[in-house]
């Protein structure tokens, strides 16, 4: 058979492979704003997400922290407001 027969294998998988990084680069953005709530373009200033509904203005239960000594990460159970101050749950 002759004529067009579609991308050769080497430019798929290319495609694959940068789709399978791109994917991965997202994903680790999202894990950090959910380490670092500051970073977080919509949380840094101390609102609410818009789409947030029953739980607008609610305060966080818990927050994970990232320990760069070795021990990865650790929960804090204080409830922390949307400000950053901690409070006491």
């Amino acid at each position: 058979m002759t004529g067009y027969q579609g991308i050769s294998s080497g430019w798929y998988f290319a495609a694959l492979a940068a789709r399978f990084l791109t994917v991965g680069l997202l994903a680790a953005y999202v894990v950090r704003d959910i380490i670092d709530p500051e970073r977080d373009v919509v949380r840094a200033l101390g609102t609410d997400d818009p789409a947030v509904g029953v739980l607008d203005h609610a305060e966080d239960r818990f927050r994970l922290r990232f320990n760069p000594g070795g021990r990865g990460l650790s929960i804090d159970r204080t409830g922390v407001s949307r400000s950053g101050s901690a409070s006491a749950s």
